[in-house]
């Protein structure tokens, strides 16, 4: 007999990947020139850095689009060059780091 827990995270990994799909639709929807196919597999902490910097774009038009956000650079928010930097390089991430813990957030 299969465990009510296990159930659930079966159902919730389906539902992850059902609403995954719909997002990547959405973006590619928005942005058809600029959207790219995100990864098949999951990425971990530690494999970040393989991302592509269109695959990071991608994810930053996905959640300018999620926030209402005009836009992932404006101003002074620069949201693409933040994350790419943040996922690409180990040593400004842990710098980036610093600073949230510090900032108590």
């Amino acid at each position: 007999m299969t465990s009510p827990v296990l159930l659930y995270h079966i159902k919730a990994k389906a539902n992850y990947a059902y609403a995954q799909e719909k997002l990547w639709k959405a973006v590619e929807q928005a942005y058809p020139i600029f959207a790219v196919t995100p990864p098949k597999k999951e990425v971990m902490f530690d494999e970040c850095h393989k991302l592509s910097r269109v695959q990071i774009d991608t994810g930053v038009r996905a959640f300018a689009m999620a926030c209402n956000l005009y836009g992932g650079s404006m101003g002074e928010v620069q949201l693409y060059r933040l994350l790419q930097i943040y996922l690409k390089d180990p040593a400004a991430r842990a710098r980036i780091n610093e600073v949230i813990d510090e900032s108590g957030a």
